[in-house]
């Protein structure tokens, strides 16, 4: 089965390469970034114990939800619908945000467990800062946009599981309320019906992730939704012998 390496992952997103020389890391984070991200989210999802689907489509945004009351943002649709267990719908927006990313500030990302720590909190507030508690939407705050159902399911299917939506903010950076835990929970505004209603969230660090499965003795994370695949495949369509 195929993997990615997880130090070989590590290495490359939360090292700064210096100045002007994180393009190739950029070209990475922009090639594989989703991919990844998904995959690490997938590899924790089984690990909770459920079966995971990588549903066809992107989740999209309801605009019928919005009127005059709240109106309709910009921001339109989240990178990826899951489904656990064959019934619950997770819906994903993916930030392959790197230690080369524009925002970095060309800070590596420490590797001390109470450095690390405080970097993690440190990106938890700012999420807060610029994403959570502010009156417009974002690329980040989107995650809690309201939804359409995924196509191609049953409506008794999608009556059920849409109320139950569970919400997934996947970020490549260290990024978590106390500091150490991969997964933190944040709960910000919906539009239902053009009326404001608060859900909840989940933050997932793929950086804390890796680094949690690293520490357990774990070296690869193996790849089943077949994403990466896809691509390196169309890429060598592409590429002449």
């Amino acid at each position: 089965m195929t993997s990615f390496s997880i130090s070989a992952l590590l290495s490359r997103f939360d090292t700064h390469p210096g100045i002007g020389a994180g393009a190739v890391t950029g070209g990475i984070s922009t090639f594989l970034g989703e991919a990844i991200l998904l995959e690490a989210v997938r590899h924790w999802l089984e690990a909770e114990g459920h079966a995971v689907e990588l549903l066809p489509g992107k989740p999209i945004r309801d605009g019928t939800q919005f009127g005059t009351n709240c109106l309709r943002p910009k921001v339109r649709d989240l990178d990826a619908w899951l489904r656990l267990d064959a019934r619950q719908l997770v819906a994903v927006e993916c930030k392959s945000q790197t230690a080369s990313s524009f925002d970095s500030k060309r800070v590596t990302v420490p590797d001390e467990p109470e450095q690390l720590a405080a970097y993690a909190r440190s990106r938890w507030a700012q999420l807060l800062a610029e994403h959570i508690h502010v009156d417009e939407w974002t690329g980040m705050n989107k995650i809690f946009l309201p939804l359409k159902p995924p196509f191609g399911l049953n409506a008794d299917v999608t009556e059920t599981a849409m109320p139950k939506l569970r919400r997934i903010l996947a970020i490549w950076r260290p990024i978590s309320l106390d500091g150490v835990a991969f997964s933190s929970e944040v709960t910000s505004d919906t539009v239902r019906n053009d009326q404001r209603i608060s859900v909840t969230a989940e933050v997932f660090s793929a950086s804390l992730y890796l680094r949690s499965l690293r520490d357990r003795g774990e070296t690869r994370l193996p790849l089943r939704l077949d994403l990466v695949e896809q691509l390196l495949s169309a890429v060598n369509e592409l590429v002449a012998p």
